[in-house]
């Protein structure tokens, strides 16, 4: 049995990337209408999703915020409209068939139709780990309940949330396919190699050390920490590209290694998609996912 709830209520969708892509025609609608950008209530925070939302959200033209109490009026007639753009923290749980516990929290970036914003059915979705410096959100140590977060995130973090999700949409208007985000990766084959990759030094695993990247890693890269990641992508800096680990959505937290490029978010590669127990991949940057990421970016259309 498995449950996953938010601030507001029962949310339950497949992960993001592996089994759900925005309907075209609502991709649509959504490009033409107003976007209500929903506020946590956490004040520090509002203030980097408002700076990151107005500098670089551009799929629609007229964008407004407000607050969850105000939001219901403001739809009230007028769900066509607007699309919403809401910031959820998640709790997900589950008990296992031996009875293993687990429980995992994380946020979500959901864009939804005016007239769906109450069903919590969104038209496209992203999860993003919260980043603390204990690193509390890695799979290894998730068993059991997981720690007591503060509702924040970095602006890299909220920025390649929005990013993964315009994305996707305006792939979608363009009648693009997107039932996993495999299929922006090989729109963006070989483009890696171009690139310096951002190794952030605190999603390093343990074992791996710097030969181990260069015997299996042949183009530029750097080790570099959050900052420098944050600052390069922040300016759209061409010529960089950067590894975000993020939640696949589960409670036994399992995480999805995906390859940004600083200038625009595109994906450009990902590590594996199968990464789950006893398994030679981690929810840190080992070997393996070094070679899934060279192996990844040279994906071709079959």
């Amino acid at each position: 049995m498995a449950s996953t709830t938010t601030l507001y209520g029962q949310f339950n969708q497949p992960p993001t990337g592996l089994s759900m892509q925005a309907k075209v025609e609502e991709a649509k609608m959504a490009k033409d209408r107003a976007l209500l950008v929903v506020r946590t209530g956490k004040d520090d925070f509002d203030k980097k999703i408002e700076e990151v939302v107005k500098n670089y959200w551009k799929f629609n033209q007229n964008i407004s915020f407000t607050s969850q109490e105000d939001l219901k009026q403001l739809l009230k007639g007028n769900e066509q409209k607007y699309c919403v753009l809401t910031i959820q923290d998640i709790v997900s749980s589950q008990t296992s068939n031996n009875a293993s516990n687990f429980e995992n929290e994380f946020m979500r970036f959901a864009v939804s139709l005016g007239e769906k914003a109450d069903n919590k059915k969104p038209l496209f979705y992203q999860n993003i780990s919260f980043k603390e410096d204990d690193r509390d959100f890695k799979r290894e140590k998730l068993f059991g309940k997981s720690p007591e977060y503060t509702l924040d995130l970095d602006k890299k973090e909220i920025l390649f949330a929005l990013d993964f999700i315009q994305n996707h949409l305006i792939a979608r208007t363009e009648g693009k396919k997107r039932g996993t985000f495999y299929y922006e990766v090989i729109e963006n084959t070989g483009n890696l190699a171009n690139t310096t990759l951002l190794i952030a030094r605190e999603d390093l695993h343990e074992k791996l050390t710097e030969q181990d990247i260069k015997d299996n890693y042949p183009y530029k890269y750097k080790i570099v920490d959050y900052k420098k990641i944050e600052e390069l992508y922040l300016l759209r800096s061409k010529g960089f590209s950067f590894i975000e680990v993020a939640p696949m959505g589960e409670a036994t937290g399992h995480m999805i290694h995906y390859v940004v490029s600083c200038a625009d978010g595109q994906l450009l590669s990902a590590g594996e998609i199968d990464n789950g127990f006893g398994d030679k991949f981690s929810n840190f940057v080992n070997k393996d996912h070094i070679k899934a990421y060279v192996k990844n970016a040279n994906r071709k259309a079959q």
